[in-house]
């Protein structure tokens, strides 16, 4: 039997009803009516948005060019808040990893230790690291040491997940070598599986000591350390030009991070083997490791004498810890309600409105969709800049131009979501096969049909499952704007910690957890019907 009948007897078979496509369809139906429901319950015009984004172009330029003579605060801060995110990812790495031996399927352990490792590392990875600072600051007080706390408890979800799918898929032979030589199991942990998993954990190291100093910038928002304290105090004396400067420095340093990370990755993690490299590459590679462990030392010994000295504070750790164990779901019913209606309904505006952004731009920064150089360049320098800048930061931007409320929320999401998902897009484009675009176009079909009858079919699934994914983040990123004046349930929680109103601050951080369960099962469920 030919291949072409056999495609056609196979096409005949298939069954036109399929229950996976019709749930993802029914998702993304159930998104559209979500973001009608939600511009009704926000009172949205399209002229309120044009005017916000108006407003601010007009405040972005009375920033420039920024006031530089504080360069000795920019300079200090800046090194508290890498410290702070040094010492953090160290500490998420460390817990991570403990909970990822607990909650691996092949290191020995029983199904319920298992099943309770694994409790944590999703609830970990669903708290924003900025509530859990809030949190922090209430119990340990006011500093870096509360920061870099966060940062490590953060850190929990995303390295004990990925440890812990790195363990389980490691070879079982010298696991049961050892095992057979009578080894212990914290000798198997060590010898079996450690070095098999080495390369996996340096490399997740760096991935999350970058995403860690984006977060430790925002930190001084809520009184936890680092460089976002200065922002927050220029932003809120009108010293818009200083504000700039610290902008400005956030987003050099995250570049010269990330910088630092990927030839840390291309050295430590290269093909070459240590006697192929090159004299000045081992000596960079030692130099780094040094000052890396020479401030992490640092951090160490400051902030543990801080948390010691907060823990001395023992009564009044245990009056505050107890409130947040016991939270008020209805005194305040109505308050965290509609926080976390105000959370939905600006993350799926901003989505939405971040579609359209993301769309066009991430077809101009694909190399095989490109028009035109010029257009390819300000697409693909539009990614970086955004990437040096943290959502929040651009919330607060907003919120300095336009003033407080979601509105503000809004726009910033869809300056994220436009960044994340054209780069998203982008990427799916250029790993596209291009030869039904080349039939299509050697039968004189125009751009716009190459791209509607050649890419999109290809494109459609992946690009679903982007949406839905950023759908996801943005509930997350929504759920602290309002930590900086931007609306949704983070503003509940602000409120109710200012007021020392413990119970309600607990009973919004689990009700936010609760919604970030189900949208991430929803993300997870898309994306698995899609593949």
């Amino acid at each position: 039997m030919s291949p072409k009948l056999q495609d056609e007897l196979k096409a005949i078979k298939e069954p036109v009803f399929q229950p996976g496509k019709l749930a993802v369809g029914l998702v993304f139906s159930t998104f559209l009516l979500l973001v009608f429901w939600s511009w009704s319950f926000l009172e949205l015009s399209l002229s309120e948005v044009g005017l916000g984004f108006s407003r601010t172009g007009s405040f972005l330029a009375r920033l420039w060019p920024g006031e530089y003579s504080n360069s000795e605060t920019l300079l200090s801060l800046g090194f508290e808040t890498f410290v702070m995110a040094t010492v953090g990812t160290t500490l998420g790495l460390i817990l991570g990893l403990g909970f990822a031996f607990l909650a691996a399927n092949n290191t020995g352990f029983s199904k319920w230790i298992s099943a309770v490792a694994r409790f944590v590392i999703v609830f970990f990875r669903s708290i924003p690291d900025l509530v859990l600072a809030v949190v922090l600051v209430a119990l340990v007080g006011i500093g870096p040491a509360a920061g870099a706390l966060a940062l490590g408890l953060g850190s929990i979800g995303m390295v004990g997940r990925v440890s812990t799918h790195a363990l389980e898929d490691s070879k079982i032979n010298p696991v049961l070598a050892l095992r057979s030589l009578g080894a212990g199991r914290s000798q198997v942990l060590v010898s079996g599986f450690i070095p098999q998993i080495t390369p996996a954990l340096i490399a997740l190291f760096l991935y999350r000591l970058d995403i860690n100093f984006r977060a430790a910038s925002l930190m001084g928002l809520v009184g936890a350390g680092g460089i976002g304290i200065l922002l927050k105090i220029n932003l809120g004396t009108l010293n818009y030009q200083a504000a700039f400067a610290v902008i400005v420095f956030i987003f050099v340093t995250v570049g010269l991070l990330e910088l630092l990370s990927i030839n840390l990755r291309r050295l430590l993690l290269g093909n070459r083997s240590a006697a192929g490299r090159r004299f000045f590459e081992v000596w960079f590679v030692r130099l780094v490791l040094v000052a890396f462990g020479l401030i992490l030392a640092f951090g160490t010994l400051s902030y543990g004498a801080n948390l010691l000295t907060a823990f001395s504070r023992f009564e009044v750790f245990v009056q505050i810890a107890t409130q947040f164990v016991s939270p008020d779901f209805f005194t305040r019913f109505d308050l965290i309600a509609e926080g976390l209606l105000e959370t939905i309904a600006i993350s799926s505006v901003g989505t939405f409105l971040g579609m359209f952004v993301g769309i066009p731009i991430g077809f101009l920064a694909a190399k095989n969709m490109a028009l035109g150089k010029v257009p390819y360049f300000l697409a693909r320098g539009f990614l970086v800049i955004k990437r040096g800048f943290p959502t929040l930061i651009i919330a607060l931007i907003f919120v300095s131009a336009i003033g407080l409320g979601p509105m503000a929320g809004i726009l910033a999401m869809t300056i994220g979501t436009g960044g994340a998902l054209a780069k998203f897009i982008a990427d799916s484009l250029e790993e596209a096969p291009m030869k039904p675009v080349q039939a299509i176009a050697s039968n004189g079909a125009s751009r716009f049909q190459q791209i509607a009858a050649g890419i999109l079919p290809q494109v459609s699934p992946s690009l679903i499952g982007h949406i839905a994914y950023s759908l996801d983040m943005n509930i997350r990123y929504a759920a602290v704007l309002g930590i900086v004046g931007a609306g949704g349930i983070g503003t509940v929680v602000l409120a109710s910690m200012k007021s020392l109103d413990y119970q309600t601050t607990s009973a919004s951080i689990l009700v936010l957890l609760a919604l970030l369960v189900v949208v991430d099962r929803t993300s997870s469920f898309i994306r698995r019907k899609l593949k």
